[in-house]
């Protein structure tokens, strides 16, 4: 079974809106985690470099690896539309999706 490909997708509550991750996401994203020990601990990765990685791993927000699809989105405070995180949502082909933020 293949996973079915978003081309957008944008969900809207009360206090925050998830929007697709974009480059210009990055610096803000990149001061939030740096040297931050409450964020970086609870990551599978040690967190970007600098804020050209974070660019460039914003650059496209949906990814394709073997049979798993990825999307990445950006979290905005609605009162500020300030980002003010990130969370992903993984499918693999199986129908299985796991949640990252």
């Amino acid at each position: 079974m293949s996973v079915a490909r978003l081309e957008h997708a944008e969900l809207v509550g009360e206090r925050v809106r998830l929007r697709p991750v974009a480059r210009t996401d990055a610096p803000v994203a990149y001061a939030l985690v740096v040297d931050e020990p409450r964020i970086l601990d609870w990551l599978i990765w040690t967190g970007p470099r600098d804020e050209q990685e974070l660019a460039d791993y914003y650059a496209t927000w949906a990814r394709r690896d073997d049979d798993r699809t990825a999307y990445l989105f950006a979290i905005e405070d609605r009162a500020t539309d300030c980002f003010v995180g990130a969370i992903s949502l993984r499918l693999d082909a199986g129908g299985t999706g796991t949640v990252g933020y």
